[in-house]
């Protein structure tokens, strides 16, 4: 990689408050939030019935289903997890689920809006979805699907760029980290005909001033780079940012390696991005299944996104590096 300074991602006085190298840099919202809310919100009303009369949330909850399963007979052809009655974990609930599938409950499609893409963006990722690359820390399945705001109608072929810091809070392939070279954690894949796109990752840690997030970067009309796999960015049709109830993050915390991690913990109360994508009815904390009976077995979050496909953010966009 080739490194690519950026004087947002070390100026102090902007928040002065974070001493941490994590400063968030001069991004700024991608759209006003209220207008967001205004014209987006109504257009999703309906979209929970529109996709269950076109048997789109079956499908995706079919998809799901297969997702987990491959991960099942992954880890028992690696015998790294001792699953005594697959079948039971494979139809685990979630803890707040009360019996119905997450997909399938009502307020499933109260999608998250726009948000800053922070200063640790890397340009140009290898087009993967396991994007692990080694880091230690619990099994995260992410199983996204994005949705055409103004129809409801699933989005195929729509890349979906991913990037989070490791199990102690730092992130790969910036200068400020001192990790230019490495590139964990990091992916871009596209949506199938559904609209789904499924990550296998780790939970990610926390640092100083954020409550535990993963960003993402939707790209409408990218293209490939056929010589090394990565992607040519398209248009920017979304820049959001997804979280976890603090009470799972305070689990997750008990754990190795995020033992390991002593920077503070930062609530999504006192994170100073979350209430923008939280409020007017919206939600952009991540539905959460347990992969087994502890919570060290494993995870799988379910997103749906909503995006304008006649948007263009891409003035918002910050790049602290290019992926060569």
């Amino acid at each position: 990689m080739a490194a690519i300074e950026y004087a947002c991602c070390s100026n102090a006085k902007i928040f002065p408050e974070i001493e941490h190298a994590h400063r968030p840099g001069k991004s700024v919202p991608v759209v006003d939030p209220q207008v967001f809310y205004k014209h987006t919100k109504r257009s999703l009303e309906g979209c929970h019935a529109k996709l269950k009369e076109s048997g789109a949330l079956a499908r995706r909850s079919a998809k799901s289903e297969q997702f987990k399963k491959r991960h099942y007979e992954e880890k028992l052809k690696e015998r790294s997890i001792d699953y005594a009655n697959q079948e039971t974990l494979v139809n685990l609930k979630s803890k707040r689920d009360n019996g119905t599938t997450i997909i399938d409950a009502e307020n499933f499609c109260i999608l998250t809006p726009e948000n800053i893409i922070g200063p640790y963006y890397v340009g140009g990722e290898y087009i993967r979805d396991d994007i692990v690359d080694g880091q230690e820390g619990v099994e995260l399945l992410l199983d996204v699907q994005i949705i055409n705001s103004k129809t409801c109608e699933p989005i195929a072929n729509n890349y979906l760029d991913v990037w989070h810091c490791n199990a102690t809070g730092v992130y790969s392939g910036v200068e400020a980290e001192d990790t230019i070279g490495l590139n964990y954690l990091r992916g871009v894949y596209p949506t199938d005909e559904e609209g789904i796109v499924q990550f296998k990752t780790i939970f990610p840690g926390w640092y100083e001033g954020r409550s535990t997030h993963i960003h993402i970067f939707s790209h409408v009309n990218a293209t490939v780079q056929t010589n090394n796999n990565t992607l040519n960015i398209g248009g920017t049709d979304h820049i959001g940012q997804i979280y976890f109830e603090d009470s799972l993050v305070d689990e997750i915390s008990e754990l190795y390696p995020y033992t390991k991690d002593t920077n503070p913990r930062t609530t999504n109360e006192e994170d100073m991005f979350f209430p923008q994508q939280n409020s007017s009815g919206y939600d952009a904390i991540i539905e959460i299944e347990y992969l087994g009976t502890n919570i060290s077995d494993g995870l799988i979050g379910y997103m749906s996104i909503a995006v304008d496909l006649t948007a263009n953010h891409d003035d918002a966009i910050l790049v602290a590096n290019y992926l060569d």
